[in-house]
């Protein structure tokens, strides 16, 4: 009798230790996950911040020439201007596609998705160039991605 009650109070504080263990874990979990999405956010500004240096810096001059002229007339370009435009295009878009994954992965809120999607989703609506970046670009990126710009596309004000 004596060794059931010891049997049964092992068992008792067994389940105890369980449940404190899977408690530990998920605030584990939760305060990862919460790590991760600030490190994704802090990515982000780094992205915007080198994005914006490429264009407004003295030493990226012809870059962004190339990118402001390619927006709004990309015909105008040389084979080797285009090249450029579809190569920063594509690193710019790529950030983009980026926290699209991440977003469906759950490690992104949708209100910092939200924000991120408009601000890259205006940035196809400046002009033809995004178009004919897509046109060269797309067979690159994920085919989930490619139906989220082909409705952006459709959705251009």
């Amino acid at each position: 009798m004596k060794s059931e009650r010891i049997a049964l109070w092992l068992s008792l504080f067994a389940n105890l230790a369980v449940l404190a263990g899977l408690v530990i874990l998920v605030a584990e979990l939760r305060l990862n996950t919460l790590a991760t999405q600030a490190l994704l956010y802090q990515d982000n500004l780094n992205y915007g911040r080198e994005n914006a240096a490429l264009l407004v810096g003295d030493e990226n001059k012809e870059l962004a020439a190339i990118v402001f002229r390619a927006e709004s007339d990309p015909d105008s370009l040389s084979t080797n201007e285009f090249e450029k435009f579809l190569l920063f295009t594509s690193w710019r878009m790529g950030m983009w596609e980026t926290q699209f994954l991440h977003r469906d992965a759950g490690l992104l809120e949708e209100r910092y998705w939200r924000n991120l999607d408009a601000w890259f989703s205006s940035i196809l609506y400046r002009g033809p160039g995004y178009k004919r970046w897509w046109e060269a670009a797309r067979h690159g990126y994920d085919a989930a991605f490619q139906n989220h710009v082909d409705e952006a596309f459709e959705r251009q004000p």
